[in-house]
């Protein structure tokens, strides 16, 4: 039984792997067997197919697959996803710039323990001095 324009992606959304889905390890498993590897794919095999059918699918790895084609379909998901690639982005460069800040910091704890041991000499050696008058 054919059923057509479940879903409506775009020629560019349908050319993506099926990798970017993030389905489970073992849907995902079942598709490289079936030799599934874009979007375009997927969507003729879950049109023209009852997935759940196909060896090694099931309901729990069918249904994963059915959520996984709904979320990208959504606006709403897509423009959420691309939400948290930009802020994973700024979390990343605010990361990179507190390990630099954490060396500065390292470096001048460094330099004032330095001077602190100077401090500590030239003391030392003045109230030498101070005692020998």
């Amino acid at each position: 039984m054919k059923r057509n324009n479940l879903y409506n992606f775009t020629p560019e959304e349908l050319s993506k792997p099926i990798s970017e889905l993030g389905v489970v390890f073992r849907a995902q498993n079942v598709l490289d067997r079936l030799e599934i590897n874009t979007l375009g794919e997927l969507v003729e095999l879950v049109e023209n197919h009852n997935i759940v059918k196909i060896y090694g699918m099931g309901h729990v790895r069918a249904n994963d697959i059915l959520d996984k084609l709904a979320e990208i379909q959504n606006p709403e998901y897509n423009a959420k996803q691309e939400q948290c690639k930009l802020l994973q982005s700024h979390i990343d460069e605010i990361g990179k710039q507190i390990k630099a800040h954490d060396e500065a910091i390292a470096a001048l704890d460094a330099e004032a323990e330095f001077y602190r041991a100077q401090i500590a000499i030239l003391n030392n050696t003045y109230q030498k001095k101070i005692r020998k008058r």
